[in-house]
């Protein structure tokens, strides 16, 4: 179907959300947000009132003498999005999901508010500054790269793990989803995969609804419940002693997690929940993506334009936000360097530490359950190090397209 400046469009159901610098538009239907200025909110409004492109397209030059106005342009782009329902009276095929609706706990506001209220708050930030002490006063008890091995062998140390961090990521989404009933939003906890893994997921779309100051919580939400589990892990751990064993090893491994997680929010090459709470705090979306671009044509102009990761893309950064977009992209690559950082630190080390008490036991005899446990290894090691290099392979390697025979 051919747009020309005589069609007419009907928009799916959209509504409005005023923001400090831009509008929210959010579609009703599938509950997807999109990020405007004000020359598109006004041409939307105009397609509301069933106004033909071409006298959108006057009012909108006479309105914004400085801008360039395509309304075709932009037409198509709302096609594109799913927004529009006709054009011209025919109906436009679309594949927008509604929203999903099965599948929610049944948890009131008041539940949300239990745990997300001003003193809840002041609860958490006390244990945090708790744990800072303890850390402090107790070094022995910072997170160490062999906090993950709580016995020798291999396959009851990943076994472990496993089972702990599912649960410690459920306790996460938790955080967040209570946050958001708090707000008296819906929500959903679900469940997803990446690639073979398990993972916990909020539906935390309705927050944009949210004013900006009232976003804070919903974002830090799953921090709060980390700190409590920290907080909780690090006192078991300091009761249980050299007595229990066991159950010392298994909370250290908790605060070695959670730790990690938390040094991860700040990785601001990532869309952490951190990294939302910047946003929010700027009034500016997609610093990432902006930021990311900026970095891309810096490394261009200099000859390292083909780096992985940092393949220029087209991005938009709205009047006055050049100099956040240029300030956080110092955050981008510091992030970047603590990653390296914790590479060296923690990830490498207990690599090799794994392999020096694996290795040996692949002398053992065949029937023992020594030369299984350090197999088992072997074979994990070599899907963690596969799957990486088979991510790192679909990222940056361009697809090809097929030769016409």
């Amino acid at each position: 179907m051919e747009l020309t400046l005589d069609s007419r469009m009907k928009l799916r159901g959209l509504t409005i959300h005023e923001k400090r610098k831009n509008y929210i538009v959010e579609e009703s239907e599938s509950g997807d947000f999109y990020e405007m200025p004000a020359i598109c909110i006004d041409a939307i409004q105009l397609l509301q009132v069933d106004a033909p492109l071409a006298e959108i397209e006057e009012q909108l030059k006479n309105k914004y003498p400085s801008e360039d106005v395509d309304v075709l342009e932009f037409a198509n782009q709302l096609i594109e999005l799913g927004l529009v329902d006709e054009v011209d009276g025919q109906p436009i095929a679309g594949d927008k999901e509604k929203g999903e609706k099965a599948g929610r706990l049944l948890v009131s506001p008041a539940t949300g508010r239990f745990f997300f209220n001003r003193l809840s708050l002041i609860v958490y930030a006390v244990l945090l500054g708790a744990i800072v002490t303890v850390f402090a006063v107790r070094p022995d008890l910072f997170p160490h790269y062999r906090d993950f091995f709580i016995t020798d062998w291999m396959l009851v140390n990943s076994g472990v793990w496993l089972v702990m961090s599912l649960l410690v990521v459920l306790f996460h989404e938790l955080g967040h989803f209570l946050a958001v009933r708090a707000e008296g939003l819906s929500s959903r906890l679900g469940i997803g995969h990446r690639l073979f893994l398990v993972v916990f997921e909020t539906d935390m779309n309705g927050v944009w609804r949210l004013p900006a100051n009232r976003r804070y919580v919903p974002y830090l939400g799953g921090i709060c419940f980390d700190i409590v589990l920290l907080f909780t892990a690090l006192m078991i751990r300091m009761l249980a002693g050299d007595t229990l064993v066991w159950l010392s090893g298994v909370a250290g491994m908790v605060v070695f997690y959670i730790f990690i997680t938390l040094i991860y929010q700040c990785l601001f090459f990532m869309k952490t929940d951190l990294y939302y709470v910047i946003e929010n705090a700027l009034g500016t979306y997609n610093l990432m993506e902006n930021s990311r671009s900026l970095l891309s044509r810096q490394l261009s102009r200099a000859g390292l334009g083909n780096l992985p990761g940092f393949k220029a893309k087209e991005s938009i950064v709205y009047e006055g936000e050049e100099k956040l977009v240029k300030g956080y992209a110092v955050f981008y690559l510091a992030g970047l360097a603590v990653s390296l950082a914790l590479f060296l630190v923690y990830f490498f080390p207990q690599f090799v530490y794994a392999f020096s008490i694996s290795v040996p036991k692949l002398t053992e005899p065949v029937t023992t359950v020594a030369y299984w446990d350090g197999l088992f290894f072997m074979i994990e090691a070599a899907l963690m190090i596969g799957l990486l290099v088979y991510s790192w392979i679909r990222k940056y390697t361009p697809a090809r397209l097929p030769r016409d025979n």
